[in-house]
């Protein structure tokens, strides 16, 4: 898998969820906040949380893998109160899961998506060098790994028949 440039095809504000999806998908953010309007039933597309980037994701082909979850690891491990780590220091230590498929990063409240040593989020638009991205000091909260349905060993057919059953979007060319 690659990333894509985000296509935003809409007037106004970019929001890093959409932006995620659509770097990692190839589809554009309209269609995406389409989807995620349809699943959370309100207007605006900003602040969406991790379940229905999932759901959206699972719409489009593609499941979200979570690869690193602070609060579980901490209390795995018993400890109180260590700081997250950093974006650099995640990628660094997550290296090998990083070069297969694209992984959407939650660092302090905004989703970020890094492939290998490549960076996409809604401030740059379009895939620069892990060591060009703006925020590499931000702290990581959760990270999932973004696999096609076909190549997931789970979900060997798909849940959704597919995107044709939503009838308020239209489905894009990729």
């Amino acid at each position: 898998m690659k990333l894509y440039p985000i296509k935003h095809d809409l007037p106004g504000t970019l929001w890093c969820g959409p932006a995620a999806l659509s770097a990692c998908t190839g589809f554009s953010t309209s269609y995406i906040t389409c989807m995620i309007k349809k699943h959370t039933g309100e207007r605006k597309v900003s602040g969406v949380r991790a379940h229905v980037l999932a759901k959206v994701a699972r719409e489009l082909g593609f499941h979200l893998c979570v690869v690193f979850d602070w609060f579980d690891q901490q209390v795995k491990l018993g400890h109180s109160t260590p700081l997250k780590p950093t974006l650099a220091k995640f990628t660094r230590d997550f290296r090998a899961s990083l070069r297969e498929f694209p992984v959407i990063v939650n660092v302090t409240g905004h989703y970020v998506v890094v492939h290998g040593r490549t960076f996409v989020d809604n401030q740059v638009r379009r895939p620069v060098r892990l060591s060009k991205a703006p925020g590499r000091r931000r702290r990581v909260k959760k990270a999932w790994k973004v696999i096609p349905l076909s190549n997931c060993k789970l979900w060997a057919t798909p849940v959704y028949s597919g995107i044709a059953q939503l009838p308020t979007c239209t489905i894009p060319a990729k």
